[in-house]
């Protein structure tokens, strides 16, 4: 398997202090308690199983790999932003945040699942920046904000969400009104009788 980034320049970065600096206060006395060799190795077995769940190193990583990302546009704060579906991720907006802290930066996302934007708005409540969620499928967007509205469009896992809510909406599943995760089961067992 493919390693998603390359191993040996994350693992310096991972005591340089410049890095730790995308998380929050309480996140950042939680990471200084993991030691550098169990950090190294949680960032190994991440970018070899990148899907599974690694706490910590999964916010440290994608936090500062959206910086490095949101860096290279050239922009300036204030930014806008729009990201597709976050579901209850809070990956962007805190990325976002840290990267280009500004009171007119904003972010916008559409997410119609209403248990997920339920946990977003949690997520995201002590975020200082300017948050709007779209309650409503993304391909509408264009009914509420016009094409030159944002700087940046984001996708942290939307492809893979899109993917299944039309497998669900397929399925005659309801994806607005039922928990997230509750589908599931469901949706797996159609995706061998589907075509996408």
């Amino acid at each position: 398997m493919i390693p998603l980034d390359n191993t040996e320049i994350w693992l310096k970065r991972l005591d340089d202090e410049t890095f730790a600096k995308i998380l929050t206060e309480n996140e950042k006395e939680k990471w200084d308690q993991i030691s550098l060799d169990e950090k190294g190795n949680l960032l190994t077995a991440m970018f070899e199983k990148p899907i599974h769940d690694f706490g910590m190193m999964y916010r440290w990583y994608y936090r500062n790999k959206w910086s490095e990302a949101m860096h290279m546009t050239g922009k300036q704060a204030p930014v806008r932003v729009l990201e597709m579906a976050s579901g209850g991720d809070d990956t962007i907006p805190r990325t976002l945040s840290a990267t280009f802290n500004h009171p007119q930066t904003t972010y916008v996302t559409a997410n119609s699942n209403k248990a997920l934007t339920a946990q977003f708005r949690e997520y995201t409540r002590d975020i200082p920046i300017g948050i709007e969620i779209i309650e409503d499928n993304g391909i509408r967007i264009e009914d509420y904000s016009p094409n030159d509205a944002f700087d940046m469009v984001a996708h942290q896992h939307s492809v893979n969400d899109m993917i299944y809510d039309i497998i669900c909406r397929k399925n005659g599943l309801d994806t607005v009104n039922t928990p997230w995760f509750d589908m599931y089961p469901t949706q797996h067992d159609g995706v061998s009788q589907q075509r996408i």
